[in-house]
């Protein structure tokens, strides 16, 4: 963890896909901090023990905004489960799924 109080600054990422390793912000007792995580909603522990991966049971990993607080998937981790995502941009896939 890393205390955003002294200089430390989010690592650049580029094209972070779901799965893959982000950073975000969250508030604890001792105030903000900095750590790396998987950037997907449900994670699950990989069968062969090895690390971490987005639930193959669910195949979202955001909402829209008017949904957080009604949908079943989301209402309870909306109110409990914020955190901030450093970014300067963002996109959205468009093409054929795979």
């Amino acid at each position: 963890m890393i205390d955003l109080l002294g200089t430390e600054m989010p690592d650049l990422r580029l094209n972070i896909r779901p799965g893959a390793q982000g950073q975000f912000v969250y508030e604890t007792s001792q105030g903000r901090v900095l750590q790396d995580g998987i950037w997907s909603l449900l994670i699950e522990q990989k069968p062969d023990g090895s690390g971490y991966r987005p639930s193959p049971k669910y195949s979202t990993f955001n909402a829209r905004s008017g949904s957080l607080g009604s949908s079943p998937l989301w209402k309870k981790r909306f109110h409990s489960q914020r955190a901030i995502v450093p970014a300067t941009g963002f996109h959205e896939w468009t093409g054929t799924q795979r």
